[in-house]
């Protein structure tokens, strides 16, 4: 008897060990990271917001077409893109392009931890699943796969800012002629332009500046090295970053030019991009001819007058 009674409490000691490290196992997995035992989670910060966030105006080129679409292969048609972000990090996505009865529907976006935007609905009754829309150089982009019973298609969109002339080899991409056409029209003329009207698509609605971000743009305040008013180039590469003495300024890299609006802190510069609604801050310290400037990921970059 005592034997049996035992064997049981082995067997019963045994399952519980099993079950101990089946749980255990269980727990690493969704934890996630197991450097630090959490999921990293996205943030839409400041930076987010003055990466995605305000109105865009593009091109759409469909490839890859099967079946009724077809004879849509390599045609390019114009888009628009609107993302707003309330005060608590929610986003509203919208995205128009210049086709007869074929909106994105039930378009949902949310931050990615790695700076993206995933984006979910449908198109032409079709749902598109999950796809990333992420900004690079200025130029917004993303790639959507739609597969239908009567045909497939692939919808490729790019988009810059409203009267952002740096487009270059993307593709698809505006002409000069097309970027001439577009220049001084407001989103709602563009909207307007491809068939949408103001019930299509939600209101500007980003989050507000701080009060710091709204003064006035100074004359360049000098820091303890010196003013950073002027021109300023990388010293490894063809970035420039240009001060005038209005509050008022601009970024080039390479053939792009971002023309934007500052106020010098001294030991730190808030930038305000045109066609955005939120300043970035940058911390920054000038020694002689050199200007140290941190850049979005807080790191210190090396500029020379």
């Amino acid at each position: 008897m005592k034997k049996n009674f035992r064997s049981i409490i082995a067997i019963l000691f045994c399952v519980v060990l099993i079950l101990t490290m089946f749980t255990a196992c269980g727990d690493k997995k969704t934890k996630g990271n197991p450097k630090n035992g959490k999921t990293e989670e996205a943030v839409v910060d400041a930076e987010f917001i003055d990466r995605y966030c305000g109105d865009w105006n593009g091109c759409v080129k469909f490839t890859d077409c099967t079946g009724k679409y077809e004879d849509w292969n390599d045609e390019i048609v114009a888009a628009i893109a609107r993302i707003n972000v309330d005060k608590d990090g929610n986003l509203t996505p919208f995205i128009g392009l210049f086709v007869e009865d074929t909106p994105f529907v039930d378009l949902k976006a949310k931050a990615t931890a790695d700076k993206k935007i995933t984006l979910t609905g449908k198109w032409a009754d079709a749902d598109i699943g999950e796809v990333s829309l992420y900004e690079s150089g200025g130029t917004l982009s993303t790639t959507v796969t739609v597969e239908k019973e009567k045909g497939n298609l692939t919808l490729v969109f790019n988009f810059r800012r409203l009267d952002d002339e740096g487009w270059t080899d993307e593709d698809p991409c505006f002409s000069t002629g097309q970027i001439e056409y577009c220049k001084g029209k407001t989103f709602d003329e563009l909207a307007e332009i491809i068939g949408y009207s103001k019930s299509d698509y939600p209101e500007a609605s980003v989050v507000a500046p701080s009060a710091d971000t709204t003064k006035a743009a100074d004359d360049g305040k000098k820091s303890s090295g010196g003013s950073i008013v002027g021109e300023w180039t990388y010293v490894f590469g063809d970035y420039v970053y240009k001060f005038d003495k209005d509050g008022k300024g601009s970024y080039t890299a390479g053939s792009t030019v971002m023309n934007f609006t500052y106020t010098d802190n001294g030991d730190s510069v808030e930038i305000l991009y045109d066609g955005n609604t939120v300043a970035s801050t940058y911390k920054y310290r000038i020694d002689g001819d050199k200007l140290f400037i941190e850049d979005s990921f807080g790191e210190e970059v090396e500029y020379k007058r």
